[in-house]
């Protein structure tokens, strides 16, 4: 059952900011057309990184069915509260990936100068926070 919820926000959260992504190619006309290449503000620079967010977003969903296979935490799993820890990190990891691409999508301005660093930040952090949990479980 949690894993459902996990999986319906994070479906609403990608479709929110899909819908931002549409909405803003929209508002500037056709941003393709009307931009240059060399000022970097063409479509494929509002793209490419939704379609890198998403990919790894579902990557991590899909990861959670799967942990032994592909998860590496260096930690040997030695019983199934453990390796519930494992799969709700995962999902954890991808609800937070969505989160602050949403708030990158969002915020306009200041959001090229916070997100980028609390990104890598917040993951890492609950990775160690994850890991400790995983350890005492042993």
């Amino acid at each position: 059952m949690e894993g459902n919820i996990f999986e319906a926000v994070i479906a609403v959260l990608l479709i929110i900011i899909w819908i931002l992504t549409f909405k803003e190619l929209g508002a500037g006309g056709n941003a393709a057309a009307s931009t240059t290449a060399a000022d970097g503000e063409g479509a494929g620079k509002i793209l490419i990184p939704n379609i890198a967010v998403t990919a790894a977003t579902l990557l991590l969903l899909v990861s959670a069915y799967f942990p032994d296979r592909m998860i590496n935490l260096d930690i040997k799993i030695r019983n199934t509260a453990q390796y519930a820890l494992v799969i709700r990190m995962v999902r954890v990891l991808a609800l937070e990936t969505a989160v602050m691409f949403l708030g990158c999508n969002a915020i306009t301005g200041f959001a090229d100068k916070i997100f980028p660093v609390t990104l890598p930040v917040v993951l890492f952090a609950t990775i160690f926070i994850f890991r400790f949990l995983i350890n005492r479980k042993a």
